[in-house]
């Protein structure tokens, strides 16, 4: 294959891949947040034990 045809396709293979797998993690499965949405649930900060023990 032609050298500049062959960097077309794969570039082009390059680009749909990632097209292929953003669109993958970002879809709407409903209520359920995606991949990409930032984690509001963090844990709850405790006291420590150790405290407790004295």
């Amino acid at each position: 294959m032609d050298p500049v045809k062959d960097k077309l396709v794969r570039r082009t293979a390059m680009v749909a891949s990632v097209t292929a797998a953003y669109f993958l993690l970002t879809a709407d499965y409903g209520a359920q947040p995606n991949a990409l949405d930032p984690d509001m649930g963090g844990e709850e900060v405790t006291e420590c034990p150790i405290r407790s023990l004295k």
